[in-house]
């Protein structure tokens, strides 16, 4: 972070402060420039260390965090004349923390223009008082957070203008991995009419109210599941209710007849649950991941549904659905073109079943509702990055990627990356550990092999202007930390395997 001018003198001496988050946080103003405070060839992944688009950093537990509060930081950057492109851990992380999870991101040059918060690190009884201090100058500059509501249960709520299931079949299907014994996976509706999948004492069941005061019905499995994901499926009509568990056929019984009406209660998943149509679920929320999950306003046919239990992605080709959501860019954008996106609320994001999955962890409580930015870049929320999220800097696009980057390199308006496999979710595998689940052991193992370069690696292309990916190559080795340089029209790629590959435009 020390300048030097050609005759030597130093410019800028530092240290800014004794004061970490102050020392952290001035970054505006002239001489803002791409260093590494543990340098440039530091591979370990210590969760310390990163590359900072700034001017400062302040060292120490409580110090380390700091500088990617105020600028643009990653484990590894780029950046043209606007904008830093990197990989680089999610603001919620910035903080002491054991776990850690990173994404890629594009964003401003320019450090945002916000009053540091000493309280971060101040300690004492004056902590609080500096902190309401730094929030009402942040409001004055157009920078706080959303006004924080009042704790409530981590949701997905659906918009629902195009969403009749009156008079009509009825199939919802989701791949879930509970971690509680109890809860509502999702609901339709309310006392009146509507629909519920949940899980009660480890079992699950598809419940349906058809009308105020006329048929309910539950098909419900005779068997809890066990560890795992599992996709579920409830069908609704005319003869028939009933519910599938991994494709095959757990319960049915006599239909209550197709819900008279459109319920005015919208679709919400992982809320608790209302009467609809009964206590099933014991009105707990949801606890655990949820993964591809459908609406049909058809009853699908057995062999459809043994198709998507067999490919977690099938959902995307099925007709008739009123809604899909995969939730692979993190968030809970409707892909059956139909318009009905959902709204998260406290919800995270992990490893799901096929790429990212929602994530309502036990005991967890929503803040500031996050809208979907369906219409931002790269299809994540960029307004999602204030101070709630840990960091002020705004980012122009944002979102997970498949792979540990190990190296980058810029050319145009297109981003390389590449690097080995990233298999696992390190929140949740903390979680599985916690708990002394085996197979999570089994997964790590697995993890440590594709870091060790052993499970090959990924070349991606992607686009600076929305974070969109393109063309993939697989690599049979992952690249040397830093190792890949653009010059002349081509790409090179040192490997760890001792191999130097060039790429070209073919002729």
């Amino acid at each position: 972070s020390q300048k030097i001018k050609a005759d030597g003198i130093r410019v800028d001496i530092g240290p800014v402060s004794g004061n970490a988050a102050e020392q952290g946080g001035e970054q505006k103003g002239e001489g803002r420039h791409l260093f590494a405070p543990m340098g440039f060839l530091d591979d370990s992944w210590f969760h310390r260390s990163y590359w900072v688009f700034g001017k400062n950093f302040a060292g120490g537990h409580n110090g380390y965090y700091q500088a990617g509060k105020y600028t643009p930081e990653g484990r590894i950057l780029v950046h043209d004349a606007t904008n830093v492109y990197g990989f680089a851990r999610e603001s919620k992380y910035y903080k002491w923390t054991t776990t850690m999870e990173h994404q890629l991101f594009s964003a401003s040059k320019e450090a945002p223009d916000v009053v540091v918060d000493k309280a971060s690190t101040a300690g004492g009884g004056n902590a609080k008082k500096a902190a309401k201090k730094a929030d009402a100058k942040n409001a004055k500059k157009g920078n706080a957070k959303a006004a924080a509501t009042a704790p409530a249960t981590p949701n997905v709520k659906f918009t629902s203008e195009k969403f009749d299931i009156s008079k009509t079949p009825l199939t919802i299907e989701a791949w879930v991995m509970p971690d509680g014994k109890d809860g509502t996976i999702a609901v339709h509706g309310g006392g009146r009419m509507g629909y519920l999948l949940g899980l009660q004492d480890g079992r699950p069941g598809f419940s349906v109210l058809a009308s105020q005061g006329g048929g309910a019905a539950t098909a419900d499995a005779q068997r809890p599941l066990d560890e795992g994901w599992h996709h579920l499926a409830g069908v609704l009509n005319d003869k028939v209710l009933s519910l599938y568990v991994d494709g095959q056929l757990a319960s049915q019984t006599k239909s209550p007849g197709f819900i008279s009406a459109n319920p005015a209660l919208g679709l919400q998943l992982g809320a608790a649950g209302s009467s609809v149509p009964s206590k099933f679920g014991k009105g707990a929320p949801y606890t655990g991941m949820v993964d591809q999950f459908a609406v049909f306003n058809r009853a699908l046919t057995e062999s459809e549904i043994i198709e998507h239990a067999n490919s977690a992605a099938a959902i995307k080709t099925a007709k008739g659905a009123l809604v899909v959501a995969t939730f692979d860019n993190g968030n809970a954008k409707d892909e059956s073109g139909n318009g009905n996106h959902g709204v998260m609320n406290g919800v995270e994001t992990g490893k799901g079943k096929v790429a990212a999955a929602l994530w309502f962890r036990k005991g967890a409580v929503s803040d500031a509702p996050s809208a979907l930015a369906a219409s931002t870049p790269g299809g994540t929320n960029a307004a999602g990055a204030g101070r709630a999220g840990g960091s002020f800097v705004t980012h122009n696009w944002e979102h997970a990627v498949p792979i540990f980057l190990r190296s980058m390199a810029l050319a145009g308006k297109t981003i390389f990356m590449s690097g080995p496999p990233d298999m696992i979710d390190e929140e949740y595998a903390f979680e599985r550990m916690s708990q002394k689940d085996p197979a999570i052991f089994e997964q790590l193992k697995e993890q440590d092999e594709a870091l060790d370069g052993k499970r090959g690696a990924s070349l991606w292309a992607v686009s600076t202007e929305n974070g969109k990916m393109g063309s993939e190559l697989k690599l049979k080795s992952p690249p040397v930390w830093d190792g890949m340089s653009v010059a002349q029209g081509r790409l090179y790629v040192s490997t760890v395997d001792g191999k130097v590959l060039c790429f070209g435009k073919a002729k």
